[in-house]
């Protein structure tokens, strides 16, 4: 069975892409646009294998203080942060560690992080 990724952008573009994506390389993609579906999602029982949450999203919450609530959710969810910016450190609730899917996407570089992230 297909791993599940719950994709979360405000961007419509850069969302459809991703989803295109990563359903070419057989993932089972489910697309969100802001917090607020992904946590309403998460609450009504969907288990994705793996959330991709951009780091800037609709201006009320980041990306990683988005993972946070997940984590009260669904505490083994594993995340893959997704940003166009070189330093994530100085934003609100980033861990000491973290994956992160740099903008522009590589194609390659997408699949070789997801596969290791879902094997880890």
């Amino acid at each position: 069975m297909a791993a599940t990724i719950m994709v979360v952008d405000d961007d419509d573009l850069i969302r459809k892409y991703i989803g295109v994506l990563l359903g070419s390389a057989g993932y089972q993609v489910s697309m969100m646009s802001d917090a607020e579906q992904v946590l309403a999602a998460l609450r009504s029982g969907a288990r994705p294998d793996l959330l991709l949450t951009d780091v800037l999203l609709d201006g009320k919450t980041n990306g990683f203080q988005l993972a946070g609530a997940a984590y009260g959710i669904v505490p083994d969810l594993k995340v893959l942060y997704s940003s166009g910016f070189a330093c994530l450190d100085d934003f609100e609730g980033a861990p000491a560690e973290y994956y992160v899917l740099a903008k522009p996407y590589n194609r390659q570089r997408c699949f070789d992080i997801v596969a290791r992230i879902l094997a880890s």
